[in-house]
C-alpha cells in the first residue's frame, strides 16, 4: 500500500494493483525460502502430486476393504 501511495504522489497517476502486489508476494515467498534454505522445495512444489497420492491411498483402502469382505 505504501508503494502505491508513493507512486500516486510522485507520478500523480494511480497504478494497477498487480504492479506492486505480485512482486511483493513473490518477493516475500522467495526471501522466506532463501532464509529457511527451502528454495528447492519452493520451486518443486506441486498440488498435483498431493492429489495423486491421496487418490492412490484411497484406492488401496478400498481394495483392502473388498478383500476383508
Amino acid at each position: 500500500m505504501l508503494i502505491h501511495t508513493h507512486i500516486y504522489i510522485v507520478w500523480e497517476a494511480a497504478q494497477p494493483a498487480l504492479l506492486y502486489l505480485v512482486p511483493s508476494c513473490l518477493g516475500s515467498s522467495l526471501l522466506c525460502a532463501i532464509v529457511r534454505g527451502e528454495l528447492k522445495e519452493l520451486f518443486a512444489y506441486s498440488e498435483e502430486e498431493e492429489e495423486e497420492v491421496k487418490d492412490d491411498e484411497e484406492g488401496e483402502k478400498d481394495k483392502q476393504d473388498k478383500k476383508d469382505d
